[in-house]
């Protein structure tokens, strides 16, 4: 019978009751008219017949209710035998369970504990790594990256000049975009000012992504223009926390750096990228608006579709070696490569999280076999249980299934629990991971999370149950059982349980020492002596709006307004109770900061392409002193530097001092930088500004 008719059989039977009833009456008056049928064919006459039918038949209101209680049984149909014979293992696997609380609990734990750290490590990397981006065809969008032959480094931001000469003579790219992230100010009629992170992009930006807003539109061209209306794009994130996504935030006005602005979209809660910005506004420059030397922007492109990646950097390369020639003072050096969209996001992480990945699986790996040993140990245990079962008619095929029956049922509990463990898990993974970690709210507990942890699940149950299982179907229980437990171990059962302790300490060989190795490289990183004091130090973050302060390239240093504010705030936080002394310095002490080229007075002429580059970091003079930097040769900054009357002073650090001035005495040499000379006064100690593991440049 199908299942449909079996369904309709069970809601008949309990919805139309009557109507059951006078189907199982006519067929008892059938059965009782066939019987005296059968007598009258004998000889008996009508009422003889009736009463000799009637009592072979038996007591017609207990065959009535027998039937009715029949009836509330569908008919039996295929398949119905296993799902009864799977239900009662099942209830013997809980019974079983149940009776041994201790020797569950501890497998519960261990399994638990290996499947909640596997998928909340998981779900890092699924977040991360293997989740699609939010882009439309992803994999033809790419980061557009220039190098620098001469200094050694490979992922080197473009200036402007340099986008619209690779604009122009690409044979590869459908469009291109480049981007900068600033911090804004934002102000509102109805809330406080607040700092934002916005991305000044050119007006090709959201096309290279693919990307739309959905309240609201995209930049139209003529407002990436200089002098073009002022508008942005809010983030989903910075629209639900500033305007409670209201959406009458469309189309109203705020203010950026003192600048009425208009909001004309809204992006949806998936797109993240640049990470960290907030909302987007035209650049509004053209190829003149920044000199040549002048890199800071980020390059993205989408490919056409006949092109690969190969074939772009091919074309790049070519681009970045013309330019070399054309623009020998900028570009000596500098050349360009093309790296996708995916693995620029995800190249620095990608290796720790699988390695991380890799150490968490190894640990499940451990769990499992020291689930497996307690299993061996609780089956050499139950051998005259099983034996008896066997002795009564039970099958090698049914020992297996029940055993098996057992241990998938904790792996299936267990691998719940690790689910549990994983969420709270996952919220401490992500409330220490750094800032820098790339697409960190697209990290959550989803299907792909949930079925990863139910074939962890099926897999350790499968793994830890098969071997005790296959050793109940491979020995001889009734012999077992004649001879008394214990008897019949075998050297098999001993050798596999000796090797599962031998895999279990190797496995854990493995974890210790890896576990060792990065406490020692952390314990190393600590020792570092970063070159200045952290202790006591607060920082802040200053930004100035050009509306009201001018910083335009050409005018540096001579910024009048700027340098008004700065010394005012100076002033004013030197007056703050508690406070020792304050600095201002145009990068953090770990910022790498920005490079500049210059040249040693009385030192030979090289050629301005040719000329070294280094590191630079404009301060106010208790910089040192405010970070705990020795002086080691010369006389600290002074106030006195700072005045516009003042001749032009510079301090170098120690390896400046090693590289350049080798046998001579460096305060009191001077150097040139941006057509502007400076002596040098000082010599400060080195400050590990390109990581804790890396020496410190000039």
């Amino acid at each position: 019978m199908s299942l449909l008719s079996c369904l309709r059989f069970w809601i008949r039977s309990r919805f139309d009751p009557e109507d059951v009833s006078a189907d199982i009456d006519a067929e008892i008056r059938f059965h009782l008219e066939m019987r005296t049928r059968w007598y009258q064919e004998r000889g008996l006459d009508r009422r003889d017949a009736e009463r000799a039918a009637k009592r072979r038949f038996g007591n017609v209101d207990d065959v009535r209710r027998d039937c009715r209680r029949l009836s509330m049984i569908p008919p039996k149909r295929k398949g119905d035998s296993r799902m009864t014979v799977w239900l009662q293992d099942m209830r013997f696997a809980v019974r079983s369970l149940t009776k041994s609380p201790g020797f569950s609990l501890v497998v519960l734990l261990t399994l638990a504990l290996g499947i909640g750290a596997s998928s909340a490590i998981f779900t890092v990397v699924e977040g991360v790594l293997l989740r699609a981006l939010p882009f439309g065809e992803p994999d033809q969008i790419v980061r557009v990256w220039q190098n620098d032959r001469l200094r050694g480094t490979e992922q080197e931001s473009f200036s402007i000049p340099d986008f619209f000469d690779l604009q122009e003579r690409n044979e590869v790219f459908e469009s291109l975009a480049f981007f900068q992230t600033p911090s804004l100010t934002l102000t509102s009629a109805d809330a406080e000012p607040m700092r934002v992170n916005a991305t000044l992009a050119s007006k090709h930006y959201f096309q290279v992504l693919d990307v739309a807003p959905f309240l609201g539109r995209s930049f139209y061209p003529e407002e990436d223009e200089p002098g073009g209306d002022r508008v942005a794009i809010l983030t989903h994130r910075l629209w639900m926390s500033r305007f409670g996504g209201d959406p009458a935030a469309l189309g109203s006005r705020i203010t950026l750096d003192g600048a009425s602005t208009e909001i004309v979209g809204i992006l949806g809660p998936e797109f993240r990228f640049p990470l960290a910005a907030e909302l987007f506004v035209p650049s509004q420059l053209d190829a003149n608006s920044r000199p040549r030397g002048n890199h800071g922007f980020g390059v993205i492109a989408r490919l056409a579709p006949s092109e690969s990646l190969a074939r772009a950097n091919q074309n790049v390369t070519n681009i970045a070696a013309a330019l070399e020639v054309e623009f020998a003072d900028d570009n000596e050096g500098r050349g360009m490569w093309v790296q996708s969209i995916y693995d620029s996001m995800t190249s620095t992480v990608r290796t720790p999280l699988l390695v991380l990945l890799g150490a968490v699986l190894l640990v499940l790996l451990v769990a499992c076999a020291n689930v497996a040993n307690l299993l061996f140990a609780r089956a050499l245990s139950r051998e005259r249980e099983l034996a008896i079962r066997s002795a009564i008619g039970a099958g090698r095929k049914a020992l297996l299934r029940q055993s098996l029956t057992e241990t998938m049922l904790l792996a299936l509990i267990g691998g719940g629990l690790g689910l549990l463990l994983a969420h709270f898990g996952l919220q401490a993974l992500l409330a220490i991971a750094p800032a820098s970690l790339p697409r960190m709210d697209d990290i959550s507990l989803n299907k792909t999370v949930l079925g990863f942890a139910f074939a962890l699940s099926f897999g350790c149950g499968a793994i830890v149950g098969v071997m005790p299982a296959a050793m109940h179907s491979r020995r001889n229980l009734v012999a077992s059982l004649r001879e008394g437990a214990g008897s019949g171990h075998s050297t098999r059962t001993h050798r596999l349980r000796a090797t599962l302790v031998v895999v279990e300490i190797a496995l854990a060989v493995v974890l210790v020492t890896g576990a060792g190795l990065l406490l020692n490289s952390f314990s190393k990183l600590l020792d570092v002596d970063p070159g200045f004091s952290p202790e006591g130090v607060a920082s802040v973050d200053v930004s100035l709006p050009a509306s009201r302060y001018p910083q335009g390239f050409q005018d540096w240093p001579n910024l009048v307004e700027v340098r008004q504010f700065q010394t005012e705030l100076l002033e004013r936080a030197a007056r703050i109770p508690g406070f020792e002394s304050v600095a201002i310095a145009g990068y953090g002490p770990l910022n790498p900061g920005f490079t500049s080229r210059f040249t040693i007075e009385g030192r030979e002429e090289v050629a301005p392409g040719q000329q070294d580059e280094v590191r630079i970091r404009v301060v106010s003079p208790d910089y040192f002193k405010t970070l705990g930097i020795g002086l080691l040769d010369g006389r600290p900054l002074e106030a006195y530097d700072e005045r516009p009357e003042a001749p032009p002073v510079i301090a170098v650090n120690q390896a400046f001092a090693k590289r350049y001035f080798i046998d001579e005495e460096p305060v009191g040499a001077r150097l040139t930088q941006w057509g502007l000379t400076r002596e040098i006064v000082a010599v400060v100690e080195d400050v590990k500004f390109q990581g804790l593991s890396e020496g410190s440049a000039p």
